[in-house]
């Protein structure tokens, strides 16, 4: 069983060190695929550890990478990522209540999630419509770094994003 101190927690860490997101791709066979991802790094393990712990509490699993940092100076550091629906579902829905930073981004990424799980009991492969280009681009904009873009939500956009749970 997670208590909410741990998944208060988890949202702080996914706040600090996570993405939420939508991505787009093309494969080599030049289908576009739109997916989403929800991972964290970090260079603690101690802190991967519990984020791996509390995760597996909630009945999800993530892959978990390490990845070597090119520069002497910097530490290697280690990545748990998922792009399967269903785990990314439980993930939002724990955190959701907590998130920050990241709660717009939570809200579009589950909005698109269910609707390809509902999609998915009819339909293997639906297809990709406006309202998923829509949701992808809303996400992208929210992750945005740098000066030019803010990202920020704004009142607005926060909104939009608490309409489309």
């Amino acid at each position: 069983m997670v208590t909410n101190l741990e998944l208060a927690w988890l949202a702080g860490i996914w706040d600090g060190e996570g993405s939420i997101t939508i991505f787009t791709h093309t494969e080599k066979n030049g289908q576009r695929k739109i997916r989403p991802v929800v991972c964290v790094v970090n260079t603690n393990l101690e802190i991967i550890a519990e984020v791996a712990r509390i995760l597996d509490s909630l009945g999800t699993s993530f892959q978990v990478f390490e990845r070597k940092n090119p520069k002497d100076s910097h530490k290697d550091c280690v990545q748990l990522t998922t792009s399967n629906f269903e785990y990314i579902k439980v993930t939002i829905q724990a955190m959701l209540p907590y998130l920050i930073g990241k709660k717009a981004q939570a809200q579009l990424v589950l909005r698109y999630v269910n609707k390809k799980l509902e999609q998915f009991k009819t339909n293997k492969r639906p297809r990709y419509d406006e309202e998923d280009e829509n949701l992808q681009r809303q996400t992208q904009k929210l992750n945005r770094r740098g000066k030019v873009s803010d990202t920020s939500t704004t009142e607005g956009e926060a909104a939009t994003a608490d309409d489309t749970v």
